[in-house]
């Protein structure tokens, strides 16, 4: 019998695991939903606070996690913080609400070539011309560069930031704008985004002494936290 008394007493005690996993399941179900109504209902607004968390984030698991830093860079953070609040979150909602108008409506007629075009703007047009010289403008000038500084930098580690940038984000985006709802892509690209700060402010921080390549270590790196991301 106290055999018994015992077994009975693990039986809640075996089942409290799963329903302490079904109820965080359930809020995160339910935090998810007030995300995307948000999206829809406040989509500016919502996209400027998600871009700021998420520069925030990328930056704090690339210096604690990637490169193992001893203490935080909280200026480099602010810059990476600001970035994404101003540019990620706010310019870049505008830019890939316009893609579409530029298309043809023979590439319009079916997800895949509207993918594919969509995909192709951005990572060719919008990326190499727009969002990477404004990425090391703004955060080396935050940081207290000069604007020379910003373009020595933009010279040095833009062409490794654009190739990384088309290794991930040209297929990401084109399963966004082509099978993507148009109400849920900008939250499926936030997702995207936290890997990718993690990846350009790798590479933004870890930059060779001379030369216009990353070191073949500091590539290798890079191409670890993309891997392990995707």
């Amino acid at each position: 019998k106290p055999l018994g008394r015992v077994g009975h007493a693990r039986g809640p005690a075996r089942l409290a695991p799963l329903a302490h996993g079904r109820l965080a399941r359930g809020m995160a179900r339910r935090l998810w939903a007030s995300y995307t109504k948000a999206l829809v209902e406040r989509p500016v607004t919502t996209n400027i606070l998600t871009g700021g968390s998420l520069g925030f984030t990328g930056d704090v698991v690339c210096q604690l996690a990637v490169e193992r830093q001893e203490r935080m860079d909280w200026r480099r953070c602010l810059a990476m913080t600001v970035f994404g609040t101003v540019y990620s979150g706010n310019v870049s909602y505008w830019v890939y609400k316009s893609y579409s108008l530029f298309l043809p409506t023979a590439l319009l007629k079916t997800p895949l070539r509207e993918g594919l075009s969509c995909s192709a703007i951005d990572n060719f047009v919008h990326v190499p011309l727009l969002y990477t010289p404004c990425f090391y403008i703004m955060t080396e000038v935050i940081r207290g560069a000069t604007f020379k500084d910003a373009q020595d930098a933009f010279k040095t580690c833009g062409p490794n930031s654009i190739v990384a940038c088309w290794a991930m984000w040209l297929p990401y985006q084109a399963v966004n704008f082509g099978y993507v709802a148009p109400a849920y892509r900008n939250a499926f690209m936030n997702m995207g985004c936290l890997v990718w700060n993690v990846i350009l402010d790798f590479i933004a921080n870890n930059r060779p002494k001379e030369g216009f390549a990353l070191a073949e270590s500091q590539y290798e790196q890079a191409r670890g936290v993309l891997t392990v991301g995707v």
